[in-house]
């Protein structure tokens, strides 16, 4: 369990609600979180579907990233934050979190995203155990460009189903993530040991 009370706090009431999506993704600039895979998503959308993208992290592949973003011609779309221990301030700013993982433990991103009433879009070793496809949240292969790009442009143009998807995540993560959800559930195991 994580402790979701910070982020329970945080207001959904203005995810999805402007014509642009206010794409984030969070974690290690590393090979294992998938951002390149990410980065050409982004490259192929039609112009149509408007998005930004906000970078919270940093890593050995920063600098390489952020040539590949100038590279696809969508370098002005993105902000690279680096490090940052105001996530809580800047999920104001955010719809949809993106985790685009190759590999992944137990995601705390996902689950503090879920937690904050924002659509998750993570791919499947990132979603393990944590987000349903369709119900809490919205879940493609690894190493996927072609369906992450599919995936946000469902988001620009299914607005009214993916605020519901994300609706329903918040009510999952504090159902089954939340530090009160793990002590019940051991609880119950011990209960049946005795």
């Amino acid at each position: 369990g994580v402790d979701l009370a910070p982020w329970l706090k945080l207001s959904d009431k203005s995810v999805l609600s402007e014509s642009t999506v206010r794409l984030a993704t969070i974690g290690r600039l590393e090979e294992q979180k998938g951002h390149t895979y990410l980065l050409k998503a982004l490259g192929t959308l039609p112009k149509e579907v408007n998005w930004t993208l906000d970078v919270y992290g940093d890593g050995s592949l920063a600098e390489p990233l952020q040539k590949e973003a100038e590279s696809l011609g969508i370098a002005k779309k993105i902000t690279w934050h680096g490090v940052s221990d105001q996530l809580a301030n800047a999920y104001k700013t955010i719809d949809v979190v993106v985790q685009p993982s190759l590999w992944e433990g137990m995601s705390l991103v996902m689950m503090e995203a879920m937690g904050t009433g924002r659509l998750v879009i993570a791919s499947q070793p990132a979603a393990v155990n944590l987000v349903k496809n369709g119900e809490t949240g919205i879940v493609v292969p690894e190493k996927d460009s072609a369906a992450l790009a599919a995936a946000i442009s469902d988001v620009h143009n299914k607005k009214r189903r993916m605020k519901r998807i994300a609706a329903a995540g918040r009510v999952y993560a504090k159902e089954h993530f939340s530090a009160e959800a793990h002590v019940a559930k051991i609880e119950a195991i011990y209960e049946q040991l005795s």
